[in-house]
C-alpha cells in the first residue's frame, strides 16, 4: 500500500502515542498486541523497528514523526546509540 507521507504520519498518530518516553500502541494492528504495548522490536541489524501495514520503519523515525509532526527522510541518533529513541536525542539529517 503507498502513502503520502501526510497519510502515513497520520497512521502513525492513528496507532501509536509516546508514553514515559517509550512508543505504545494506542490502536494494535494485529491480535498479537494490546493497547498500550510497547512498540517495536530488534532487527537482525540490531535497530529497534516497528511494523504497520507490512512496512518496517525505524522506532526513530516514527517517535520522530510524531514528535515534529513531519516525516523526516533521515533521522540520526546525536549520541550514536541506535537504542536510545528519546525524542530529545533524534534530530533530522541532510543527506550529503
Amino acid at each position: 500500500m503507498l502513502m503520502t507521507n501526510e497519510e502515513l504520519l497520520a497512521c502513525y498518530r492513528e496507532h501509536f502515542e509516546i508514553y514515559n518516553n517509550r512508543l505504545v500502541w494506542r490502536k494494535p494492528s494485529s491480535l498479537r498486541t494490546r493497547v498500550g504495548d510497547i512498540a517495536g522490536y530488534v532487527d537482525e541489524c540490531g535497530k529497534y523497528v516497528v511494523q504497520l501495514y507490512g512496512r518496517r520503519t525505524s522506532l526513530g523515525s516514527v517517535v520522530y514523526a510524531l514528535t515534529h509532526g513531519y516525516i523526516a527522510k533521515y533521522v540520526r541518533h546525536k549520541d550514536g546509540n541506535f537504542t536510545n529513541n528519546s525524542a530529545d536525542n533524534l534530530e533530522e539529517r541532510r543527506k550529503k
